[in-house]
């Protein structure tokens, strides 16, 4: 019950302190307006500190919520496993152990199928970029799909690289505008 009226005077306090905030920064805008052409709005720092403080507040009573919450979910839990009996109590514990035991063994085998695929698209030459996008489920789903990509990539990456090395036929080395170096030392030894 305490905790109930904690929380409700720690809500309202936020409330006030928004409301303070907010009317700061309606007075300071509504200086700023009189006072200059509708560039924009400016806040003093006062103002600032006020808007910041606000927010931090509310994110810290936000997260003192959720504690609150899980606390209670604890409490909850605690007190449910002590009214069980014994064999329950063990039973739910090995319940809980089992459950653990199969998300790291789902973790370690992901682990396992994230280095597999890595490895088998450094072996079709692709870029281990497009793994998390191959990984499949399992091995074998992995596998199809690095099957059905390497295609579409190797033809993506083909009409790439002639995209690029396509290019302009030269035109015709035309020597109109450009003299012969030869003919001009030939006709200076002509002269001379």
């Amino acid at each position: 019950m305490d905790e109930t009226n904690l929380n409700v005077n720690q809500e309202a306090n936020l409330e006030a302190q928004e409301q303070e905030a907010k009317k700061a920064t309606e007075g300071q805008a509504g200086q700023n307006d009189q006072g200059q052409d509708k560039e924009g709005k400016t806040f003093s720092q006062e103002d600032v500190t006020a808007i910041v403080e606000a927010r931090l507040a509310r994110e810290r009573a936000k997260m003192e919520k959720e504690a609150e919450k899980k606390v209670a979910s604890a409490k909850k839990e605690a007190e449910r496993l002590a009214k069980l009996s014994e064999e329950e109590r063990q039973k739910e514990e090995d319940q809980a152990k089992d459950k653990a035991l199969a998300e790291a063994k789902a973790e370690l085998a992901r682990v396992y199928l994230e280095r597999d695929t890595v490895n088998r698209l450094s072996e079709e030459k692709i870029p281990t970029d497009f793994k998390d996008f191959l990984m499949g489920a399992d091995a074998e789903a992995t596998n199809e799909n690095i099957k059905a990509f390497k295609p579409v990539f190797e033809s993506m990456v083909q009409r790439e690289v002639e995209e690029r090395l396509k290019g302009k036929t030269p035109k015709r080395a035309s020597q109109a505008g450009k003299p012969d170096v030869w003919a001009g030392l030939k006709d200076k030894y002509k002269k001379g």
